[in-house]
């Protein structure tokens, strides 16, 4: 299956964007799609979190992770260039739904202002 193929599939689970211009295409991450999931996550396991805070560390990993992607393919041979680019995304991806499952999953619950004002 192709890089082509894959993304088709990511599209039509509305998980990625596509921007096209001329013959390249432009693919980008739906974060609000990873935000809505972890969110539902931590809403069955009854936790009020706010995600904000995790959704701007996950915009500027990416970022990051854009940026080194284009310098791998300036600097390395093509037939290098794609499995090192690739593997920059995963494991930013990797990375981003990591750190904020651990957050969802080890922050505690507001204890009720009951308990707060004994």
């Amino acid at each position: 299956m192709t890089m082509s193929a894959h993304f088709a599939v990511l599209r039509e689970a509305k998980l990625v964007e596509a921007e096209e211009n001329g013959t390249t295409i432009t693919y980008g991450l739906k974060l609000s799609v990873l935000e809505d999931a972890l969110s539902s996550l931590a809403e069955a396991f009854g936790l009020d979190i706010k995600l904000d805070e995790e959704s701007d560390i996950a915009g500027w990993a990416f970022v990051l992770a854009g940026l080194g992607y284009a310098i791998v393919w300036l600097i390395l041979p093509v037939d290098r260039a794609n499995a090192v680019a690739m593997s920059i995304v995963a494991t930013t991806l990797l990375l981003v739904v990591g750190r904020t499952a651990w957050v969802v999953l080890t922050r505690k619950p507001a204890l009720p202002s009951a308990v707060l004002w004994r």
